[in-house]
């Protein structure tokens, strides 16, 4: 099973209990980041998203995408899974084409700091990018020593400039390239119990219960950070679960938490589909259930044997 990350927005198109350790989620990244065998970009055949550390899209202007006109504005948005106009794909030669056909170039003539446009494929040499797996940058290939870069100012904010810029390896060059799909998160111990925000007049929005088919409040999108993840509610996007106060919570976070980033610990001698959700702030802690079948963060000692194994289910 494979992992991806994903927030929506609804446009138009639209290991055994033993393994503890700290080895995040890999899946992912190993297969769709991993370069290819002509060392441009990652290995595969699909459209994909290009996301910034902060979770963002490499987006097109969707009027643009629509008109194919030939400089396309490219700035970075909330992703959005059904979203034509977000998905790329590597050509051969090492253009990075949209849906639309159309390939990322520089707007005009080559300056540290001029933006990318989306304009009519060529295979010239500022058309062509390779993805470093080792480093999550993207580098243009005439001008090797400059990196694809979001406006540093603001980076969580929709509507950032993308430019290209001398390679720094700061976080607003660092890229992940993934697809994008929702996640329900089910207790292993007790298989109708579903991590949720759904409202509730007698418990708090962020539990797990029994839900009906359809609750977009049970539904949960993993965002790479930094080789951890953020969980965040697609029912409510900008809501993530963090334990910045002590506890478990749902709510808005600022861009630098690390109580809001997990590692996902594969848990395949119990099921394909079963991680355990560790905090990277805090790595003794992880998300399972107390003797009241509450939702906490907590050491595993105040957890109920197996309550901190969560079978994941891709819809």
């Amino acid at each position: 099973m494979k992992i991806y990350l994903v927030i929506t927005l609804l446009l138009l198109v639209g290991c055994g209990q033993g393994d503890r350790g700290g080895v995040s989620l890999g899946s992912q990244e190993s297969e769709n980041t991993s370069s290819s065998s002509s060392g441009l970009g990652p290995m595969t055949e699909e459209f994909t998203f290009i996301i910034s550390s902060v979770g963002k899209c490499l987006n097109m202007d969707l009027s643009d995408y629509l008109s194919l006109n030939q400089k396309s504005k490219i700035y970075s948005w909330d992703c959005a899974p059904l979203a034509s106009y977000q998905q790329w794909i590597w050509s051969d030669s090492g253009e990075i084409q949209s849906k639309n056909g159309l390939c990322l170039a520089l707007a005009e003539e080559f300056n540290d700091g001029v933006e990318v446009v989306a304009t009519k494929c060529s295979e010239a040499d500022d058309q062509q990018w390779v993805y470093d797996e080792f480093t999550s940058v993207i580098k243009n290939i005439k001008y090797v020593d400059y990196c694809l870069d979001i406006f540093s100012n603001n980076l969580h904010l929709n509507g950032r400039a993308i430019n290209i810029f001398r390679c720094n390896y700061n976080i607003n060059q660092r890229w992940t390239i993934a697809g994008l799909k929702s996640n329900k998160i089910r207790s292993y111990t007790y298989e109708r119990l579903y991590l949720n925000i759904q409202p509730s007049n007698t418990e708090d929005d962020l539990k797990v219960s029994p839900i009906s088919e359809g609750w977009a409040s049970a539904l949960w999108l993993f965002e790479p950070s930094e080789n951890t993840y953020r969980i965040r509610s697609l029912w409510r996007p900008d809501q993530f679960l963090h334990i910045q106060n002590g506890g478990l919570e749902i709510g808005n976070i600022d861009i630098g938490w690390k109580s809001a980033r997990w590692i996902l610990i594969p848990q395949r001698d119990t099921d394909e589909n079963a991680f355990l959700l560790r905090n990277a702030w805090k790595p003794e802690i992880y998300i399972g259930l107390n003797s009241q079948n509450d939702l906490i963060a907590d050491e595993f000692s105040d957890l109920v044997d197996n309550s901190y194994i969560w079978i994941f289910s891709e819809i």
